[in-house]
């Protein structure tokens, strides 16, 4: 048996570590950041974050909005980017969070 910690990618924690239970949407929308808009479909949600699939994904810890059809803007930081994919945290305390949260619910 060895010793050493096992190696996650810097860029977030391991699924098996996740707290909230992911469900698969398919929600279009845009991720807003610097300046520019991408077009992003929401593959996943939870009550924490989100998994986006987008063209260009912006680098880990930037802070960005995602605009949801049908629901409007949250903030959010990036936790994890790949070539397609993005991960992204809901910031806490972020103006229409408990909305947000609510209409996720109602909408899953």
């Amino acid at each position: 048996m060895s010793n050493q910690q096992p190696k996650f990618p810097a860029s977030g924690m391991p699924s098996e570590m996740r707290r909230e239970w992911r469900y698969p949407v398919y929600v279009g929308g845009e991720l807003r950041f610097e300046g520019r808009t991408h077009q992003a479909e929401v593959v996943q949600l939870s009550s924490a974050g989100a998994l986006v699939h987008l063209e260009c994904p912006p680098p880990v810890g930037a802070k960005a909005e995602l605009w949801i059809e049908d629901f409007g803007a949250i903030e959010v930081q990036v936790i994890h980017s790949s070539k397609r994919l993005c991960g992204l945290a809901l910031l806490r305390g972020a103006t229409g969070l408990d909305e947000f949260l609510k209409w996720a619910q109602e909408h899953l």
